[in-house]
């Protein structure tokens, strides 16, 4: 069975995005874990999902976006049967390949837009970085989701270097969804949240993400996270 679990800050986009295409889906076991963010008074996306997981039945947790739509009715089985036929740590759909290249079946935005050029891949990519939009990881080696501080960024990055660090692999899944968000989440706190990352894995001479690389050598990172903050105010990038 699969565990769908998904905090949210937007009832509406909620159930008109992902719980109506999940309605629709066949040939899989699921249960969906809905955590609300402000009732909670979560501040971070690692507590709120954390707390969702402790909740989970299911033999694979599928952290999800609100705003994420399956267009097919089988997403969840195909993804049930990627995870059975394969040995992962974490998984998602979309991501940077260890070649470090973007890589995704996805679309993104309101114009539904490809999320990546390299689109065209039918079997798992292993991955150094994924994106957060939907993650998978088996319910039995769930390992919870490192404390950056008040951030909801970066825990994808987080597991998949925590499964590095554990010699389990981090997967891109050839699946086919539309996340109706830009994929643009950036903003200062992302900056603050690499640095708390980059110290946790300080033994990583360099972390990669889909915002770029970073070194987690002290004086480096701080040089380059001063740059990104200041380009970041003044041209939004």
């Amino acid at each position: 069975m699969i565990s769908v679990i998904t905090i949210y800050n937007d009832k509406n986009v909620l159930e008109s995005t992902l719980l109506k295409s999940i309605k629709v889906q066949e040939n899989c076991e699921y249960e969906t874990i809905l955590v609300d963010t402000y009732s909670h008074g979560f501040t971070s996306a690692a507590s709120a999902l954390n707390y969702g997981a402790s909740l989970a039945k299911g033999d694979y947790l599928v952290f999800i976006h609100q705003d994420v739509k399956f267009e097919e009715n089988d997403t969840l089985s195909t993804i049930e049967e990627f995870c059975k036929q394969n040995e992962f740590g974490i998984a998602g759909v979309a991501g940077l390949s260890s070649q470090k290249q973007s890589i995704a079946k996805i679309y993104h935005g309101k114009n539904r837009i490809l999320a990546s050029k390299n689109n065209d891949f039918n079997l798992p990519v292993e991955a150094i970085s994924l994106d957060e939009c939907l993650l998978i990881v088996p319910k039995k080696s769930f390992d919870g989701f490192s404390d950056l501080g008040d951030t909801w960024h970066l825990y994808g990055t987080d597991y998949t270097l925590k499964m590095k660090n554990k010699g389990k692999k981090a997967l891109i899944f050839p699946i086919t969804l539309w996340h109706k968000s830009d994929g643009i989440s950036l903003n200062l706190n992302y900056f603050d949240s690499i640095k708390s990352l980059c110290h946790l894995y300080r033994k990583e001479k360099v972390i990669y993400t889909l915002f770029g690389y970073w070194p987690t050598n002290p004086l480096k990172l701080n040089i380059k996270v001063l740059y990104r903050k200041f380009r970041f105010k003044k041209w939004g990038r």
